[in-house]
């Protein structure tokens, strides 16, 4: 039976621009009521990714995880002030003192202090072409996606077609400016396995690692578990083309 709930999986880009639902995903009817189908907008194809989510096993609520710090992103002026101040707030410790009260109140201090000067939202792996200007157009291609499927009109159609263009382009930009800002700092003592790290970043490719099985209890989010299963089964042919 179909997995599907008629929600569109790829816009039109010509005119009259309709939206249509080309992929398709089955399962068996005993999965009814077990497989949750959600399309994505994470990509700048033309379909959309999917994300099928399959309940196994004894139901159990899931804690949304917290997004990780961007400590890229982060204030550490501010944090060294909030650190200062809050260690001068804490009440002067004795002999007397518990471990565990100390404890407690250096790790609230610590966190008070992240909290007011590092922002959430970073990524796993950081691209280093992925710069604010990138950033803005695709939140603002994602945004013109949505807006043509809930408004199908031409011109919006149109206008999501042309922030996608312009996605691409400055991806493509942003690649050959960071690959020629990290090759001129090239020498022969550099790390081999650092440049062909940055050199499949560059390419859109995850860097070589063994992947070990997929547990679920150490791999909480749905997108994570789906990635590491596909890189999982994909690691067996890699291996094949490199030995021929």
């Amino acid at each position: 039976m179909p997995a599907n709930t008629g929600e569109a999986t790829r816009p039109g880009r010509a005119p009259p621009y309709p939206c249509s639902v080309p992929d398709v995903t089955l399962h068996h009817v005993r999965w009814a009521g077990r497989v949750q189908w959600t399309p994505l907008d994470a990509l700048s194809s033309d379909h959309r990714p999917i994300l099928i989510e399959v309940q196994v096993g004894r139901w159990r609520h899931k804690r949304k995880p917290k997004p990780p710090y961007s400590y890229r992103k982060a204030n550490w002026n501010l944090f060294t002030e909030k650190m200062v101040e809050g260690i001068n707030n804490l009440t002067a410790w004795t002999d007397g003192t518990k471990i565990g009260d100390a404890t407690a109140a250096f790790t609230k201090v610590v966190t008070e202090a992240a909290i007011a000067s590092i922002p959430r939202g970073s990524r796993i792996a950081p691209k280093p072409w992925w710069t604010p200007e990138v950033e803005a157009a695709v939140r603002r291609r994602n945004r013109l996606r949505a807006r043509s499927r809930s408004d199908p009109t031409k011109a919006q159609a149109e206008a999501w077609t042309r922030a996608d263009q312009e996605v691409r382009t400055l991806i493509l930009d942003a690649r050959r400016a960071s690959w020629r800002e990290f090759a001129s700092g090239l020498n022969m003592r550099t790390d081999a396995m650092k440049v062909w790290a940055t050199i499949r970043t560059l390419a859109g490719r995850e860097a070589h690692t063994r992947q070990t099985p997929v547990d679920v209890r150490t791999v909480t989010r749905a997108v994570a578990k789906a990635a590491r299963s596909a890189r999982q089964y994909q690691w067996p042919l890699d291996d094949w083309y490199r030995s021929i």
